[in-house]
């Protein structure tokens, strides 16, 4: 027994049929169908006919003239077309590249070309919309981060645009003839490899006509791992099997220097007062970011109503509140000792906490503090945040304890950014052991004779 083999690809010329009887020239519809998939709706050929000549039986135009032999031979090329889109898709899906072929793919191919297979720059605009999409959500990201997305677009449009040459900052595209322009420059997906990713990284740290440093390594790794998370997208998409830029992960540049108020800066934030009304707000929230590591947003929450956030235990209060950034992490801030002391003061003055500033004005006051306090480098909400991490420490915390305090997703973020061993934390270890020795609570060991790690065995 035999059965019939489906075609492959199909197409079916046809006239609207509410255009049948027109004597003016109408666009020529086609119906397309693939391994018997039919598309879900109709679309024009781009060829114009007059209905009245045209044939549905024949899927011909009638008549004799040159006219009509030139526009027969137009319906040969436009399946040609499909036929070669088919070949295309099919090839790319094989070497996992592309979505399974299918009748809409092929209809949206040939209506816009290279639009199944995305350009860089575009796709990376539909990842930004889908980023944008997750705003309010368990999945979004913070502000901050979303930024540098879009930043990052700014860096992809510069670097594959002729003007990357120019020295002068790259102009945002004002027209969407200028974002054709540049997407026709960028690279499809299809075509990205390590070698791309290698050459990005290298442009974003070094300006290749002056030859000036653009930005530090860590900085280019982070724009890098957006394009990555956007390719992530496609994969996810079904638009590539894998990611081609996985495999290159640039190595970690030299960390930033990790700094935080020193005691006697802060005995001299404690102690200080400017006439300035708006500065003595400053300074107030300047002190609770202090001794509670809360970003400011944060901080803000838990003034207008501590109660809320505070939770007893046997040893006494905690903080406990959700922190605003993403991923929303909960920090729990332990009140004992001088930090529950330096807050109740704070709140005697202020027991719902002074009025709050715009974040510009206290990062303009804080750099007036940072005078005021002796401190050398840049005072920032930030600094204030690792200040209580070391505050922290320094009141014997364990380090797993001050993640949790911060609201750290892993305790490698606060031993790369808030641990730091100074001067001052090793001076106050050496008070500590020399108090507990002098009340009897840690004794001396002997010390060994000879190489303690090696032992010795007696032999007959």
């Amino acid at each position: 027994m035999f059965t019939r083999r489906k075609k492959e690809l199909t197409i079916n010329f046809l006239i609207r049929h509410s255009q049948k009887h027109d004597q003016r020239p109408r666009a020529l519809m086609i119906r397309l169908r693939v391994n018997g998939e039919v598309a879900k709706s109709d679309y024009s050929s781009g060829i114009m006919i007059r209905p009245t000549k045209w044939s549905q039986e024949k899927q011909i135009m009638t008549g004799r003239s040159q006219l009509t032999d030139e526009t027969n031979e137009q319906f040969a090329q436009v399946e040609l077309q499909h036929r070669e889109i088919l070949r295309e898709l099919k090839r790319k899906h094989s070497q996992g590249q592309g979505l399974r072929p299918t009748a809409e793919l092929v209809k949206q191919e040939f209506l816009q070309p290279g639009s199944t297979s995305p350009c860089l720059t575009s796709w990376f605009k539909r990842y930004l919309s889908y980023l944008d999409s997750l705003h309010g959500s368990e999945d979004g990201l913070a502000q901050k981060t979303i930024d540098r997305a879009y930043k990052t677009l700014d860096h992809l449009r510069q670097f594959v645009s002729p003007a990357s040459y120019d020295p002068t900052p790259f102009p945002k595209p004002k027209t969407i003839t200028e974002t054709k322009e540049i997407d026709a420059r960028s690279p499809l997906l299809t075509d990205l490899n390590t070698g791309w990713a290698k050459r990005f990284h290298a442009w974003l740290q070094i300006h290749p006509h002056s030859g000036k440093r653009r930005m530090q390594k860590d900085s280019a790794n982070k724009y890098l791992a957006d394009v990555r998370h956007a390719i992530d997208y496609a994969v996810d998409e079904g638009f590539l099997a894998t990611n081609p830029l996985e495999k290159f992960r640039p190595k970690r540049g030299k960390g930033k220097e990790v700094y935080f108020l020193e005691p006697e800066h802060i005995e001299r934030l404690l102690g200080l007062d400017l006439p300035d009304q708006q500065a003595s707000y400053v300074i107030w929230w300047a002190k609770l970011m202090c001794f509670t590591g809360l970003d400011y947003i944060d901080a803000i929450r838990y003034a207008q109503d501590p109660e809320k956030f505070h939770k007893r235990n046997a040893a006494g209060v905690k903080i406990v509140i959700e922190r605003a950034k993403p991923p929303r992490n909960t920090c729990e801030i332990p009140l004992i000792g001088q930090i529950g002391e330096q807050l109740e003061v704070l709140f005697a003055e202020y027991p719902k906490g002074p009025p709050a500033p715009v974040l510009a004005d206290l990062n303009r006051h804080l750099k007036l503090l940072q005078v005021a306090i002796g401190f050398d480098k840049t005072l920032t909400s930030k600094i204030l945040r690792k200040t209580a991490g070391a505050l922290f420490l320094r009141e014997g915390y364990q380090t797993s304890t001050v993640s949790k305090a911060l609201g750290h997703s892993s305790i490698r973020t606060t031993e790369a950014h808030y641990v730091k061993v100074t001067t001052s934390a090793t001076d106050y270890d050496m008070e500590r052991v020399a108090r507990q020795q002098q009340a009897g609570t840690i004794r001396l060991r002997a010390i060994p004779v000879g190489n303690p790690f090696i032992k010795t065995f007696k032999t007959a």
